[in-house]
């Protein structure tokens, strides 16, 4: 009697996971909930003050090569073009993944205090994203140079020794910053594109109905 009951809140709760999963990895991108946050609460350190540790850096990207990106033809440092096939459906459109082009060079995040270079195969990079609507045959990822960004993760403060072309010992000419491990890069500088954590309120209410009804028809079913 109850079957169709429970029937229905494993569907809807179905619908609350998928459609939880995909505002997430729309909102968060590489970054974990963690760095989500730290993104949003973390203190500015400059880069010339930046110490060995975990620290949130914001600066401007230079790029001495770049590619032209697909929309508005802006220079880029990183990007990515996702090409698909469009089909129109009976209630709306579907697109399938036909190829994936990529681009990345060497860059730097500059603010007033100093340089940081950066490796694009060594970090993770958060894209900004443009033609992500389902009639769109490119979605594209970039990363444009001149963008003002984020790194986030840790470094470690190295001392860059020179020979100087006249003398025979080196000199130490000026001390450098690094990055350690696997840091984040992501163009959510300003709060206003900062993730949001918080799901929408129609999968919120998905999920409780969901549950509530999977809960009712397990215990009449009793």
């Amino acid at each position: 009697m109850f079957t169709p009951m429970i029937a229905g809140a494993v569907v809807a709760g179905s619908a609350s996971v998928i459609s939880l999963t995909k505002h997430y990895r729309r909102q968060l991108g590489p970054m974990t909930f963690r760095e989500a946050r730290q993104l949003r609460d973390m203190p500015t350190t400059p880069i010339g003050q930046a110490q060995s540790g975990l620290v949130k850096i914001v600066g401007r990207v230079v790029g001495t090569q770049t590619e032209w990106s697909f929309y508005h033809r802006v220079p880029c440092v990183s990007l990515v073009l996702h090409h698909f096939e469009v089909s129109s459906g009976m209630v709306n459109s579907q697109r399938t993944l036909v190829r994936v082009e990529r681009w990345s060079h060497p860059f730097f995040v500059e603010d007033d205090t100093g340089r940081l270079a950066i490796d694009p195969t060594t970090v993770r990079i958060d894209h900004e994203r443009e033609g992500t609507d389902l009639e769109s045959t490119i979605e594209e990822h970039r990363l444009r140079a001149g963008e003002r960004v984020v790194v986030l993760g840790k470094v470690r403060r190295i001392q860059n020794v020179s020979v100087h072309p006249m003398r025979r010992a080196p000199t130490d000419i000026e001390s450098g910053l690094v990055l350690v491990g696997s840091p984040l890069v992501s163009w959510r500088s300003e709060a206003e594109v900062a993730p949001r954590l918080v799901p929408p309120s129609g999968s919120m209410v998905l999920t409780s109905v969901g549950a509530v009804l999977g809960a009712l028809g397990a215990l009449l079913d009793l």
